[in-house]
Formats: C-alpha cells, structure tokens, sequence
C-alpha cells in the first residue's frame, strides 16, 4: 500500500526494487490473493479471505504481531460534539 503520511520509515522492504505498491486496499488483498506477494493487513480487512482459506497468515519465526502507535488529537476537544467525545472516551477506555 502506498502510505500517503509524510512520516519516514524505513522497514527494510520500503528501499526493495521488486515490491508492488497499490493506491488502495482492496486491489492489494486481491493481488496477495492471487498469490502475487505478501502483506501486512489489518485482521479485521482479511478476516474473510483468512474464514475461506483464500488467504494464509505466514508462520514467521518473529514479528508475527505490529504494533503501531495510536494518538487521540481534539483540536479545541472543549468545542467538540457529543459524538467526538464519546468516540474520545471508547478510546481511550480501550487503551488505558
């Protein structure tokens, strides 16, 4: 997937000359489907695929887990609807 962030990350495959890059999910879970490569997904993205066996985690000795960093930003949080705050609140209760 191409990551449209400004952030600078180097992953070790990102400086790859052989890698496919896609604009959008969809296209590149049909094309790991197809068998074409591999790719870290969000379980929730896969599940179905992983359900039908169309696709199949990678027995990785490690790094089978990412982890990513999560921020909460509310500019002006004390304008914010009720919505945003609840979303807020789920969040926040999940991770703490």
């Amino acid at each position: 997937m191409r990551d449209s962030g400004s952030r600078k990350l180097d992953a070790g495959w990102l400086g790859a000359e052989q890698r496919w890059t896609f604009s959008n999910a969809s296209t590149s879970i049909k094309s790991v489907c197809a068998g074409l490569g591999f790719a870290w997904y969000p379980r929730v993205k896969i599940q179905q695929y992983l359900d039908t066996g169309e696709l199949k985690p990678l027995p990785l000795e490690s790094g089978a887990s990412r982890y990513v960093p999560l921020y909460l930003v509310m500019s002006e949080g004390e304008f914010a609807g009720p919505g945003t705050r609840r979303l807020a609140r789920l969040i926040q209760d999940l991770v703490i």
